[in-house]
């Protein structure tokens, strides 16, 4: 069954942005460093929140690649590839993670603050 990615905003969401230090304060325990980046989504009773592999780590992922292909020898090309393609479209290959922050949470409402103050 192949994955079919539903965008957020067809389904009702509004998009905002978080930065780093703000996502950071709010999940001390899932923070941002330079490999990954996020999207975040907001309804009135969660929020969702996409993780991604960051840009910067394709291109670093871009830049060893002949260095994995030595190292996972010439057997293992099929599926470099295979993920090489995942990592270039991680939306439409569901190569991402998803996190949702219900309206009961407090970190919902540390969310919901940032979202209206950026309007």
């Amino acid at each position: 069954m192949a994955f079919k990615y539903n965008d957020p905003l067809t389904r009702g969401y509004t998009k905002f942005k978080l930065t780093k230090k703000q996502h950071n304060e709010i999940f001390p325990k899932r923070k941002l460093n330079w490999s990954s980046s996020c999207e975040y989504y907001y309804t009135e009773d969660k929020v969702l929140i996409h993780r991604f592999v960051s840009p910067l780590a394709v291109v670093v992922n871009v830049l060893w690649f002949p260095i994995s292909v030595v190292m996972n020898g010439l057997g293992e090309f099929k599926e470099i590839l295979r993920e090489y393609k995942r990592l270039f479209n991680q939306k439409q290959t569901g190569y991402f993670s998803t996190e949702f922050v219900y309206k009961d949470d407090e970190k919902f409402n540390k969310l919901k603050r940032i979202k209206e103050d950026s309007e």
